[in-house]
């Protein structure tokens, strides 16, 4: 049960359920959904990668540079993962939020 919470947090989890279901909810394309299950599983990959850094991190001497080096690798990284996954998130919002069915047939086209 711990790894679980170090992997995803209560409000990961949440949000999480939340995407999977405005995602749902909005019919969205089975690509971008698999994309985002993938992303979200990386994430938490990534933090548990993160937790194991900092534990190894942690043993070693507080002036060492190498802990400097393992924590300031593992923090960037996992924010760009972050980043990463937000910026996919907004993508595919802002895309389903602007599509338009191409086929559509609309009756005021050119009329002013």
């Amino acid at each position: 049960m711990e790894l679980w919470r170090i992997a995803a947090t209560r409000r990961e989890q949440a949000f999480f359920g939340i995407c999977l279901l405005v995602h749902w909810l909005i019919s969205a394309a089975s690509l971008s959904g698999y994309i985002i299950v993938v992303l979200f599983l990386i994430v938490a990959v990534g933090r548990l990668v993160r937790h194991a850094a900092i534990l190894f991190a942690s043993r070693l001497p507080r002036r060492s540079q190498l802990r400097h080096y393992i924590v300031l690798f593992t923090s960037v990284a996992f924010f760009f993962l972050l980043a990463l996954r937000g910026c996919y998130l907004a993508a595919v919002i802002v895309d389903l939020g602007f599509h338009s069915d191409p086929f559509e047939a609309r009756s005021d086209i050119g009329q002013h």
